[in-house]
């Protein structure tokens, strides 16, 4: 059984907070990040049988691909020591089944109900998982409110590992909807099945009777609507979930009062008056004085419609669309038919002003708004037909990511594609030919295909832009440039089938498996990859790297084979530069024959030199997979440093986002989850420990103090990565608390900055909140900084770092007691918390 202190994959159990008949759940924490704090479940069922392991692990990772923000994210699963266990975010708001029934107004009850459809929706839809197990205390409530769904699909886990068991195990049976208990009777288990545990939330483990009788003041409206989730037969239910929490939301809405004039409204019409009056007297001075009546009386009769067009027309059009864009967010399954079938303008304005809402969200972190309009505009593209003639929302998405005048929006809508691209890939409506050659410009990147970058666009020197656009042509799939690029890889490989055996003879002499397609998600195809993978990994545990037999690679040409016939996308665009590095190696002189990782690092090296923005961090990336030794680090730790260095270049810039990306990996892979090459990265720390130093930090917090009102978010996050090193490494002194003030007092400086942006400020944030607290003078600087500080966030990024705190001696213990008396509430809970803990 698992005990306190045990690590399971990155994180350690800490405490244990709930005892299930199937489960354990503990509370954890990372073992590098104390403060991040996760739910660690271990299922009590044992798995000794590599079938039934291989099960689990594959019905799990489906439920990763789950990513949504009413959803509990999985960040990490496995089995150890024949213990399945699942790592999952931590909401820290209870169960839904904890909050007092008497506490939930009707505005919040259906709040709640809206986040749990949209949940299940999103599941089902795009998906095809049903939940099977929704009850109040599967329903978690995170530290803003918002609601998230957990353990989804948990019973369908256990059922698929419990071999031919016909109990279904996992399942609460007051919320279990009748075709879960009886398929040959009312059929099989289907998202209706969701529906009618969600209905069932209304009785809390109590005999549906009457609603009418248990609260007698609700209306009948309600007990129809309820009643209709709850029957037997899934026919018989609400169309989808999300109808039911529409018409749940209806009615349980007071009746609408009819709407008054507004004072504005009476402004419009008493400007009309004065209009029509002012028209009258130009007509009659104009009659006395120019000969030609009728046309002047026809010029200002034209003028007068033009004027009580714009008047009353425009604002009755901006609230019609303001009310649809509601009615969307509200009920988001039935909008992108609605959208269809309006005028085209109608529909250009609606796509603009959701882009403008979106964007605001964005900026100021609503991030539940966010996702409502992504659902939106997803089912608006389903609605879309393969032919659309006019097809208004897909010109719009194209005309913002274009529009390098408006950069908030530019980055905003790339946020959005990025985040429903992976949703869009057997859509009817194929939006990827409109948008690709755009992308393409705007990363830097050649044709692909038929693809063209498009000639009205430059490259963007927003590296935040190329990013984005990088990661959406990543998740359009095989009809974006990885499907295109996979079938060249093919034709390639065919073509010249010697350089297939020279990847495999690579991938033998490096011991990694140098592949350049990603993992298949379609399940004959993954089959097939997870077969290959398990022979590679026996492959690889049964030679020695300086004794290579021609078996050796006759093998690993089969397993790379294998790999290129059952993927679905290659690795776009870092399959490229394989293909290019394997044919400089094939074509070098026969005479003095380089070795190969030689001639790779040359061509890396040329990448970083002269190759731009995406292909800087291409190589720099496909460097770390290749050549993992400390000797292999270290030219290209030197040459990032040297282009650090540089002053007013490009690669100066690509080198400090480079570096900022190695400082996001110390906290958490969640900052880059929507990199598809993430996946790739090594153990870096020893060529963080080469980049990140003082040497670094110095002209970092130099460059900030003369930026101005316009920080570097880069700059700002290195500082933060080499503050998390210093604490990696335990490193202590005079010297490295000069460097802490140093950084500290760099990123305050930012925070005075008045116009600040808003991702900025929590960039700066971020460096006080991960203030190392260990010595006595670390604690009394922090003090100091609250002592000078005049806004809340910065005692709460106080408050945070005061939380990690792990004081050495009794000095440091005496020191941050001091806390206990502090006048700001969050610093005297943050000082108990730690004072408890050492208890």
């Amino acid at each position: 059984m698992a005990r306190i202190g045990q690590q399971f994959g990155d994180y350690c159990l800490i405490d244990s907070i709930a005892n299930g008949g199937t489960a354990k759940v503990y509370l954890g924490q990372h073992v590098h990040d104390p403060c991040h704090k996760v739910a660690i479940k271990i299922l009590k069922m044992g798995i000794d049988d590599p079938a039934i392991e291989r099960i689990f692990l594959h019905e799990v990772k489906i439920l990763t691909q789950l990513q949504h923000p009413n959803i509990i994210r999985i960040i990490a699963y496995g089995v150890q020591d024949t213990e399945p266990y699942i790592i999952m975010e931590r909401a820290q708001g209870g169960d839904l089944g904890q909050i007092p029934q008497q506490s939930l107004t009707p505005k919040k009850i259906c709040a709640y109900a809206r986040q749990i459809a949209n949940a299940l929706h999103y599941a089902h839809q795009h998906h095809k998982i049903v939940h099977s197990d929704l009850k109040p205390q599967n329903v978690f409530v995170g530290q803003d409110g918002t609601l998230m769904v957990g353990d989804f699909g948990y019973a369908r886990v256990l059922q698929s590992t419990q071999q031919h068991s016909s109990t279904p195990q996992g399942w609460t049976w007051a919320y279990t909807a009748p075709e879960q208990i009886d398929e040959e009777r009312f059929g099989k288990p289907s998202p209706a099945s969701d529906q009618y545990a969600l209905g069932m939330h209304q009785h809390m483990n109590k005999t549906p009777s009457s609603l009418c009788k248990r609260v007698p003041d609700l209306s009948s409206k309600v007990q129809k609507v309820v009643f209709k989730a709850l029957a037997k037969q899934p026919s018989e239910r609400h169309q989808d979930i999300v109808t039911f929490a529409a018409e749940l939301e209806k009615a349980l809405s007071p009746a609408i009062a009819p709407a008054k004039r507004s004072k504005l409204s009476l402004q419009w019409w008493s400007a009309m008056v004065v209009l029509f009056g002012l028209t009258v007297w130009l007509i009659s001075v104009m009659l006395t004085t120019n000969p030609n009546i009728y046309m002047v009386l026809f010029i200002l009769l034209i003028i007068f419609l033009l004027v009580f067009y714009t008047i009353s027309y425009t604002p009755a059009r901006s609230n019609k669309i303001e009310a649809m864009i509601k009615q969307a967010l509200t009920s988001p399954s039935r909008s992108g038919a609605r959208f269809k079938r309006l005028d085209t303008t109608m529909q250009c304005d609606i796509a603009e002003r959701l882009l403008a809402f979106y964007e605001s969200a964005q900026k100021e972190r609503r991030f539940a708004d966010c996702a409502a309009i992504e659902q939106v505009i997803i089912n608006w593209l389903l609605a879309l037909q393969a032919e659309e003639k006019y097809p208004q929302l897909p010109y719009t998405l194209h005309d913002a990511i274009c529009n390098t005048q408006q950069p908030k929006r530019q980055r905003a809508v790339l946020t959005l594609l990025a985040a429903i691209s992976g949703q869009l890939r057997s859509a009817p409506y194929n939006i990827c030919p409109l948008l690709i050659s755009s992308l393409l410009a705007l990363c830097g990147l050649d044709a692909i295909g038929e693809y063209q970058p498009a000639t009205q666009l430059s490259v963007s020197q927003d590296l935040d832009v190329a990013d984005l656009a990088l990661i959406v042509l990543s998740f359009m799939g095989q009809r974006g440039p990885a499907g295109l690029l996979l079938q060249e890889l093919r034709q390639y490989f065919k073509q010249y089938p010697q350089q297939l055996g020279d990847l495999a003879r690579y991938s033998l002499e490096c011991g990694t498996l140098i592949t350049p397609t990603f993992v298949p998600v379609a399940e004959e195809n993954y089959q097939q990859y997870e077969a290959a993978i398990s022979r590679w990994i026996q492959l690889r545990g049964s030679y020695k790297r300086t004794q290579i037999t021609p078996q050796n690679i006759k093998l690993c040409i089969d397993i790379h084979q294998t790999l290129l016939d059952c993927a679905e996308e290659a690795k776009y665009p870092m399959a490229l530069h394989i293909c290019t590095m394997l044919q400089q190696a094939s074509e070098q002189a026969t005479g003095a024959p380089k070795p190969w990782q030689e001639i790779w690092q040359n061509y890396m090296k040329k990448q970083l030199d002269t190759g731009g923005y995406v292909s800087y961090q291409q190589a720099a990336l496909l460097w770390t997979m290749l050549f993992l030794e400390e000797r292999d680090l270290q030219p290209l730790a030197d040459h990032v440093l040297t282009d650090y260095h540089s002053s007013q270049t490009p690669n100066e810039r690509y080198s400090q986002r480079f570096l900022s990306l190695l400082s996001f990996d110390w906290r958490d892979l969640r900052y880059l989850i929507g990199l598809r090459d993430w996946r790739d990265w090594r153990d870096l720390r020893y060529l963080r420990y080469l980049l990140l130093t003082k040497d670094v930090t110095e002209p970092a917090c130099i460059a900030l103090s003369s930026q101005g009102c316009a920080p570097d978010i880069d700059l700002l996050t290195i500082l933060m990565g080499r503050l998390l090193q210093l604490q990696e490494n335990d490193e202590t002194g005079p010297v490295v608390e000069a460097e802490v003030h140093m950084l500290a007092n760099a990123a305050l400086r930012c925070l005075t900055i008045g116009s600040i942006d808003a991702e900025i400020r929590e960039s700066a944030l971020d460096v006080i909140r991960y203030l190392p607290m260990r010595t006595e003078s670390e604690v009394q600087f922090v003090w100091q900084v609250v002592s000078r500080a005049t806004e809340r966030n910065i005692y709460d990024a106080c408050a945070y770092a005061l939380g990690r705190a792990r004081p050495k001696d009794n000095k440091a213990w005496e020191a941050l007691s001091q806390g206990q008396t502090s006048q700001v509430k969050e610093i005297r809970q943050a000082v108990a918390s730690v004072l408890q803990r050492r208890k």
